[in-house]
């Protein structure tokens, strides 16, 4: 049985070891950038100040009672400027599902969860980015029904 339910700061633990699944798979493609996976106490301790700070919505997955993913949205609030209009959004930082649990659904029901947090706030539009290695993600947030909006590029030396 899927149950899915907002996460508090005493599953930080489960939250970091989640991590360690989608932690992996970025620091394997920008090693420079993305420190390798790990479920140490300085990574608990992060994600248990992100956890207390109310801006944050954490939705954690579990199967039968094992932890199975998480999914980590931030209510982000953009003010004015004589260019752009006031604008708030929720903003999808992490989805991470168990290997044993992929496939099922579950990063379906993350999403949803946060969609349903949006509905019940008002917050009329969702954001995230992937990464362009990530193409395995680009799919399942088209699925999930997302939209390219704006694309970032770089030059690095």
């Amino acid at each position: 049985m899927i149950t899915i339910e907002q996460a508090t700061a005493q599953a930080a633990g489960e939250i970091a070891l989640l991590n360690t699944f989608v932690q992996q798979k970025h620091a394997r493609a920008f090693p420079a950038i993305f420190k390798p996976a790990s479920h140490s106490p300085e990574v608990v301790d992060f994600f248990a100040k992100l956890l207390d700070d109310p801006a944050n919505y954490f939705f954690l997955a579990s199967v039968n009672n094992a932890s199975a993913g998480y999914i980590w949205a931030r209510v982000e609030n953009r003010n004015a400027s004589p260019l752009i209009y006031a604008s708030n959004f929720l903003y999808i930082h992490h989805i991470s599902v168990h290997e044993e649990f992929r496939n099922k659904q579950i990063g379906s029901l993350l999403v949803d969860k946060v969609i349903e947090l949006g509905k019940s706030s008002n917050i009329k539009t969702i954001a995230l980015d992937t990464w362009s290695f990530n193409a395995d993600a680009q799919r399942f947030f088209e699925r999930c029904g997302f939209d390219v909006y704006n694309l970032h590029m770089w030059q690095h030396f």
